[in-house]
């Protein structure tokens, strides 16, 4: 007769038939698990581009200054900063701060002809994607308002800070139009897209495509 203490007792076969079923449930979950996760890297990633469009939008409406959004195609790297325009070197008070492009506080001379001295050196606004994601696209529709702007710029300060076409976001509110598309390693795409006339900055799903190799 079978004691009550061995009836409690597991044999090997049946701790090898359970260890088995966790390796078929481990081998079946794992797969949608990491789908999961870098699905959600992407969503981070739009997000975060969301985030730091309309926070600079806020910030040129408070300070009076266009701010300037770039992103590098194929990396996580991206830049949010103020923009010195023409407008600010002719157009800014005796004595007033304006920021430029690579990050210094400008100071307008005493004799108003424009920005001279440099107050100190503020960081440039150098920031990058989190997770395995990566900028896949930017499109930004052409304005005779941003051409005026980034062909009126200063050429010095384009070639210091590796300028190349920019998101603008203006005082008033309004902005360039843009589309921006943030990619996984596996394929998977959202995008940022930004509304001109308002300055709307919204999240758009989009189909995934064939993985990067």
């Amino acid at each position: 007769m079978v004691s009550k203490t061995s009836r409690l007792a597991f044999t090997l076969i049946e701790l090898l038939l359970v260890l088995s079923i966790m390796v078929v449930a481990l081998a079946v979950v794992a797969p949608n698990l990491e789908g999961m996760l870098t699905a959600r890297a992407v969503q981070n990633g739009v997000e975060a581009v969301r985030v730091e469009l309309q926070k600079a939008r806020i910030e040129a409406i408070r300070t009076g200054q266009i701010q300037a959004f770039r992103c590098q195609v194929g990396s996580k790297e991206f830049a949010v900063e103020p923009w010195l325009s023409a407008s600010d070197e002719t157009e800014a008070s005796v004595g007033a701060t304006v920021i430029s492009q690579t990050g210094q506080a400008l100071e307008t001379s005493a004799e108003a002809t424009g920005v001279s001295a440099s107050i100190d050196e503020a960081p440039v606004g150098q920031k990058s994607l989190e997770g395995n994601v990566v900028f896949a696209d930017l499109q930004i529709a052409s304005d005779r308002r941003s051409i005026a702007e980034q062909t009126g710029s200063n050429p010095l300060a384009l070639a210091a800070s590796g300028a190349s076409q920019a998101i603008l976001l203006y005082p008033d509110g309004s902005s360039s139009t843009a589309h921006i598309v943030v990619q996984d390693a596996r394929g998977r795409r959202m995008a940022v897209q930004v509304r001109g006339l308002t300055g709307q900055v919204e999240i758009v799903e989009m189909p995934s495509v064939a993985p990067s190799t």
